[in-house]
């Protein structure tokens, strides 16, 4: 073997070995973010909302389970029960089984999140009248929602 062989032949493993290392690297993250996603996503997801929504209600709220499919643009919240407040006769303010968002991205570099669709199933809500005048109209939400850097 003449001495331009074997470089070129040691360029070619070496250039083999670096191929390799990429792949496996690339294994590595791909899996890693698929467990951070399917794994630990769902357990922050819950952990996050549960002090949201105590705070938003102003009543002690607790959340069962949140399931997050990003491949699907689906969000499942479950169990979602809001306690009465002191003086209140019945035992929750809310209840609801499920809740199921159904996102849509329409442009990620403007980080816009768009609401498909929003079922609701098996909610029961107390309400009980107030001091203020009567209700004629159902409050809508407004069309955009800031929350942080994203809208939605």
């Amino acid at each position: 073997m003449t001495v331009g062989s074997r470089w070129r032949a040691r360029r070619w493993r070496y250039l083999g070995y670096a191929t390799s290392a990429l792949l496996l690297v690339a294994v590595i993250l791909t899996v890693g973010s698929w467990l951070v996603v399917r794994v630990w996503g769902p357990e922050l997801a819950r952990e996050r909302l549960e002090p949201v929504l105590t705070d938003a209600l102003g009543r002690p709220t607790h959340v069962e389970r949140v399931g997050v499919q990003p491949w699907l643009g689906r969000i499942v919240v479950e169990g979602v029960t809001v306690a009465a407040l002191p003086g209140e006769r019945a035992p929750h303010f809310l209840t609801l089984r499920r809740l199921e968002a159904n996102l849509g991205i329409t442009s990620l570099w403007r980080r816009r999140l768009v609401l498909r669709s929003v079922r609701l199933d098996d909610l029961d809500v107390r309400m009980v009248p107030g001091k203020g005048p009567a209700l004629r109209e159902i409050p809508m939400l407004p069309e955009v929602v800031q929350a942080g850097p994203l809208q939605i």
